[in-house]
């Protein structure tokens, strides 16, 4: 089977509307909304059609940085608009459930490290190695959402506190 990548690369924020280079998008007909960044970011629309736009780049085939910086310009631009009601869903690193589920892992974790290394049966190296790599997946989702949100809350402070 063949596989085609379908790259759009030329996005555009207007005072009404998202231009994607290939399909233009009200913001009043937007629904809701969820970004999410790890190894690249995933932007997912709902139109209140019921239609999905799904968008992602990834960092191990193409440089992100245009899509995320279009991303987060996407959220402060929603996050400006008044009058409309554009619900932004969290993402997995947002919730509660995966907070306490990477928390009970890293306590797994590391009780498996520490047996590991106080008993006579080692960790292979590449063990420990999934292990880590894991983890840090899991919390950089986690803390880099977290610093998203308050640099959001604060610029929410700023502007509210000059009106």
């Amino acid at each position: 089977m063949k596989h085609r990548f379908v790259s759009i690369s030329d996005f555009r924020i207007d005072d009404e509307k998202i231009d994607f280079g290939n399909r233009i998008v009200k913001f009043e007909d937007i629904l809701h909304y969820r970004t999410e960044f790890i190894n690249g970011a995933v932007l997912n629309i709902k139109l209140k059609s019921g239609k999905r736009i799904n968008l992602s780049s990834n960092n191990y085939i193409c440089k992100t940085s245009i899509f995320e910086n279009f991303c987060k310009s996407l959220e402060r631009r929603i996050d400006s608009l008044e009058g409309l009601n554009i619900e932004r869903k969290k993402s997995a690193y947002e919730s509660k459930v995966y907070f306490y589920f990477t928390v009970v892992f890293t306590i797994i974790a590391i009780s498996a490290i520490l047996f590991s290394i106080f008993s006579a049966k080692k960790m292979k190296f590449q063990t420990l190695g999934l292990i880590l790599l894991g983890l840090s997946t899991m919390w950089t989702g986690i803390l880099n959402r977290k610093s998203i949100n308050s640099k959001k809350n604060t610029h929410h402070k700023s502007s509210d506190n000059t009106r």
